[in-house]
């Protein structure tokens, strides 16, 4: 999958040499201001990519970043699904809007760097926490939003069946 920087560099790549503006002694990185206008002989076959391939690759790249509201929710449900990633997370919204260290995580939750690293991408991925760098430290916070918009949505028909006993 082509992130949406690689295809705009590539789709900008593919804009030049379909309008000429490469010639091949500049293709082969020899050109000069002066150098004489040839033609790329792969022009025709850009053209080609650009109007199939491209297109096919630009939709299912932001198809792949549009992710649905259910899909989401199950994502992060399933990476609060296991216990010592529940414990994290519990640890680092403790921790409040500043974070808390990974080392300070390990220590707290007596796990091996590995396994502590292993979950807690896990949950960076699932973007319910959001990692920041400090020197050489790794400091990570609840992302308080996601995990606002995962218990709103969990609430969010309470009460619409037309029973209203024992709701929320």
């Amino acid at each position: 999958m082509l992130t949406p920087l690689i295809f705009v560099v590539i789709a900008a790549l593919i804009f030049d040499y379909t309008n000429g503006f490469h010639d091949s002694a500049t293709v082969r990185g020899l050109g000069s201001d002066n150098a004489p206008h040839h033609p790329s002989l792969a022009t025709p076959l850009i053209r080609q990519l650009s109007n199939q391939s491209l297109t096919r690759c630009f939709e299912e790249s932001r198809n792949s970043f549009v992710v649905d509201k259910l899909s989401r929710h199950a994502d992060q449900l399933g990476a609060l699904g296991h216990p010592i990633r529940l414990q994290i997370v519990r640890y680092v919204v403790k921790a409040g809007s500043d974070g808390a260290a990974a080392g300070a995580i390990q220590a707290a939750l007596d796990l091996p760097a590995s396994t502590l690293s292993f979950h807690l991408k896990r949950l960076t991925h699932a973007r319910l926490l959001t990692a920041r760098q400090a020197s050489t430290f790794l400091y990570y916070s609840a992302d308080y939003a996601a995990l606002r918009d995962l218990t709103d949505y969990l609430w969010e028909d309470c009460c619409k069946g037309g029973t209203k006993a024992g709701c929320c």
